[in-house]
């Protein structure tokens, strides 16, 4: 996940000058989560607003690394198809690519 430091609840209430810098971060963190977690896909997705599925009321990206046989669906499809990792062990893998 990418977070920007400076509050903004939604993408378009961010500076257009602060965008490229965010989705610059959700490339190199991209880059790096699909090497450490072994794959060369991911979706990439940004619930902006409460309507649309936005629980914490701050922007941020999600990263999903995804792999051959997973049905390759949206966002919330991953939600219900869990990783077989723990968490420590993707953040300790995530950690390593940096």
């Amino acid at each position: 996940m990418v977070v920007p430091k400076k509050h903004y609840e939604r993408l378009e209430e961010m500076p257009k000058t602060e965008v490229g810098k965010l989705f610059e971060a959700v490339r190199i963190v991209t880059e790096k989560v699909q090497k450490a977690m072994n794959t060369t896909a991911s979706t990439i997705g940004i619930n902006n607003g409460r309507l649309a599925g936005q629980v914490v009321p701050h922007l941020h990206v999600h990263i999903i690394p995804r792999y051959a046989g997973d049905g390759g669906g949206t966002i919330h499809s991953v939600v219900h198809s869990p990783s077989r990792r723990s968490l420590d062990e993707v953040r300790e893998k995530i950690v390593k690519a940096f």
